[in-house]
């Protein structure tokens, strides 16, 4: 769910700001229903079934203060219900595991896992894409790179 705008700031960052008290209704709402916060606006609810969370995703237009608020301005709702969380992939698709055991191309030294096989840049050229130019960031010892590529 989320229940915001997305906006840049003075910085050119994206930030999500959010009308404060309608959250808190519906955390509020969502937590008397045993859901909890896995991060910003997802919400988790264990041993449930998928007519239990959808009912409590319908009930929330009465349960926010006043009602019919959230029905007026959502922007988005989505329910999914994984009966068994055999499905997070989490573990098998971060570098060094399953479907990425190596580096693809430069990655900054501190998410570089200690059994992936990388090595600081011969030459540095220019900085992968969406990274802010630093002095930190030109820093060829910043990163590292699969030991048969240079960036």
């Amino acid at each position: 769910m989320s229940f915001g705008t997305l906006t840049y700031n003075d910085e050119n960052q994206l930030t999500l700001r959010v009308t404060a008290s309608t959250y808190y209704e519906l955390k509020k709402a969502l937590q008397g229903a045993d859901f909890r916060r896995l991060q910003l606006s997802d919400w988790c609810c264990d041993n449930t079934d998928a007519a239990d969370a959808f009912w409590t995703m319908l009930t929330l237009g009465r349960t926010v203060s006043p009602p019919g608020k959230l029905p007026t301005t959502v922007k988005g709702l989505k329910l999914h219900h994984i009966p068994d969380w055999i499905y997070d992939i989490t573990d098998d698709f971060q570098l060094g595991n399953i479907y990425y055991p190596e580096l693809l191309g430069p990655a900054p030294v501190n998410l570089v896992p200690f059994h992936v096989p990388a090595v600081i840049p011969h030459v540095m050229g220019a900085l992968p894409n969406h990274t802010r130019n630093s002095e930190e960031a030109r820093d060829i010892n910043s990163w590292r790179v699969a030991p048969d590529e240079e960036l």
